[in-house]
């Protein structure tokens, strides 16, 4: 699942940009992300936690000579081989809280496109 991250008023200098592919599962984007503890309190699932993790600090290693200044626009491309598409709120709502760790800006000035969705078996050449 490629993520590219760009800096919209860039365009005219110094234009950012920042690409990222990750794996997806089916609990990024549903709302089986969280789950009960043990004393009932609600917490995110502990692999959607490390995936989140993983792609704060991709962004934060990655991003450490580039400067972004908001707003961020957000590209999401995905190749999903069960031929289901993902809710892309909840979707939004882990990348954007992982984005915010990584870059430290806030998710606010996150404006996402929803790029090319390809379902189906085979792997887009």
């Amino acid at each position: 699942m490629p993520l590219t991250l760009e800096n919209v008023l860039g365009y005219a200098f110094n234009k950012s940009s920042l690409t990222i592919h990750m794996r997806y599962f089916g609990q990024l984007s549903d709302n089986r992300r969280m789950t009960r503890s043990k004393t009932g309190a609600t917490i995110l699932r502990s692999d959607v936690k490390k995936w989140m993790n993983d792609l704060s600090m991709c962004v934060k290693l990655l991003s450490q000579h580039l400067k972004f200044e908001p707003p961020i626009q957000i590209r999401l491309d995905g190749h999903f081989k069960d031929k289901r598409y993902p809710d892309l709120c909840n979707l939004h709502w882990c990348i954007a809280n992982s984005l915010k760790v990584g870059l430290g800006i806030d998710d606010k000035h996150f404006r996402f496109q929803d790029g090319d969705v390809i379902t189906g078996a085979k792997e887009p050449k």
